[in-house]
């Protein structure tokens, strides 16, 4: 829709603090417990002026609305977040509601949720089939209808999350699901290369830089400069007046008489 277009371009850029986005930095993210949230405080950044949303952890929000509730409040309030994102479908909706009744914005994440990416079998993608895609379609009414001001297309077919994109009032961000989407995200050290040789990566992601690369080259050349006394030169080093140095010297000498 229309709309949904216009209103994605008013929310964008969003500073999106997800928990892959975490990965190479904070491994432990998947094991925080509810009392842990506050951890996320640092994350902030004050006079900030793209909308911050932080991903409730797993174990924060699933048990009740209320307990998604009151995560949420801890997010906004210790996190300084403006809102929040929470995955599932329309089992989720009861939680969607509960939070945006209480005045905080929500970003619904559906597709292929992260979180639960064990219980589907590992990382694939969802919606393939006619009634996996209705099952999508329903997702998306449900958390929409609860509150939902945006919601995450995760490893959705094209075609299946434009035609769902059609379908909604709010925007759709896409993160392997084809360019249909109102917008589009990616987790930032997977499309810049900062990760070593090896790392899985879905196939919807572009690498646009080697980040990881350019690092291990300028290391590697400052190790063998270090060793052959290259660095650190003269232009890398503070001056002391010749006169001074000469002073120095002289008394230096003289300690060792």
């Amino acid at each position: 829709m229309a709309s949904s277009r216009a209103a994605a371009q008013l929310m964008l850029p969003l500073r999106s603090v997800s928990r892959r986005a975490w990965r190479g930095l904070l491994r432990v993210l998947l094991r925080f417990v509810v009392w842990d949230i506050p951890t996320k405080a640092w994350l902030s950044t004050d006079g900030c002026v793209t909308l911050q949303i932080a991903d409730l952890p797993m174990g924060s929000y699933e048990v009740s609305p209320e307990q998604g509730l009151q995560s949420a409040i801890r997010i906004i309030k210790e996190g300084r977040m403006q809102g929040i994102k929470l995955e599932g479908g329309a089992e989720m909706a009861p939680t969607i509601k509960r939070i945006t009744q209480a005045g905080i914005p929500v970003v619904g994440h559906i597709g292929l949720t992260p979180q639960r990416q064990n219980a589907l079998g590992g990382f694939r993608v969802q919606g393939k089939s006619t009634a996996g895609a209705l099952k999508l379609l329903k997702d998306a009414m449900a958390v929409q209808e609860a509150g939902a001001f945006m919601m995450v297309l995760e490893a959705v077919p094209a075609e299946i999350a434009a035609i769902i994109t059609k379908k909604l009032r709010v925007p759709t961000i896409g993160i392997g699901a084809g360019n249909g989407c109102s917008g589009q995200v990616l987790v930032q050290i997977d499309m810049t290369g900062n990760f070593p040789p090896g790392r899985f990566l879905p196939k919807f992601v572009k690498r646009y830089a080697d980040v990881w690369g350019e690092a291990f080259k300028g290391i590697q050349q400052y190790r063998e400069e270090v060793k052959s006394r290259v660095y650190p030169s003269e232009e890398y080093t503070y001056p002391i007046p010749k006169e001074e140095l000469a002073e120095f010297e002289k008394v230096v000498d003289k300690l060792d008489q």
